[in-house]
């Protein structure tokens, strides 16, 4: 009887040990799930390349992340590239860990209002090493805006004030609702991407889409 129930036993763990690795291989093989852009890109988000592409790629991102700082290099490189192929679209996801995401969005959102947005979203992300440790980072970013030929003191009112705060927190909750808890995040024509790639990964996917 007692080996009979040992070979119970074994059996019985065999039996587990195969349902488990078969769960682990249909979710490793589950196809990733493919959201539609359109729900989350809007208006007043800032992009780059054509309105109607055939490709675009969006990117939820925080300025003061140093992630979004690495990677930042390779999307200018995938943006000069498919300048006249893909829509890039940047969004805003200021995490709660970074002090001041929130001053920076609204410093590009303020730069946009004058028609620089990207040329302030490249400054920012380039001196991030300067600004991500200041207390209050206003005058610096008032420098920048200088630096890029805007109107300073309309700038400077437009980022003490509650402008943009919307356009900011709803680019945070539609990456909420599509299941975005890091920077960067992408979705390519939907498809989610998390944490930067190498241009040549980023390259590929894109002229994968491209060839569909």
């Amino acid at each position: 009887m007692k080996i009979k129930g040992e070979s119970i036993f074994f059996v019985g763990i065999i039996i587990v040990v195969s349902v488990g690795l078969a769960g682990l291989f249909a979710l490793s093989n589950k196809p990733t799930e493919v959201v539609d852009t359109k729900t989350f890109v809007r208006n007043n988000n800032y992009f780059l390349g054509p309105k109607d592409a055939k490709v675009v790629l969006v990117e939820f991102g925080d300025f003061q992340c140093p992630a979004c700082k690495a990677t930042e290099p390779v999307l200018q490189q995938v943006r000069a590239e498919y300048k006249d192929k893909i829509k890039f679209v940047f969004k805003h996801f200021p995490l709660p860990s970074h002090n001041n995401a929130i001053i920076t969005a609204k410093a590009a959102e303020a730069s946009g209002a004058q028609g620089k947005f990207w040329e302030m979203h490249d400054l920012i992300y380039e001196r991030q090493d300067n600004w991500s440790s200041q207390r209050n980072p206003n005058n610096l970013l008032a420098e920048y805006a200088k630096e890029l030929g805007l109107d300073v003191e309309q700038f400077k009112k437009d980022l003490e004030s509650e402008k943009f705060t919307d356009i900011i927190n709803k680019d945070k909750s539609d990456g909420i609702d599509v299941s975005v808890d890091a920077t960067p995040t992408f979705f390519l024509n939907g498809g989610k991407i998390t944490g930067g790639l190498s241009l040549e990964r980023f390259k590929q996917k894109i002229d994968e889409k491209l060839n569909q």
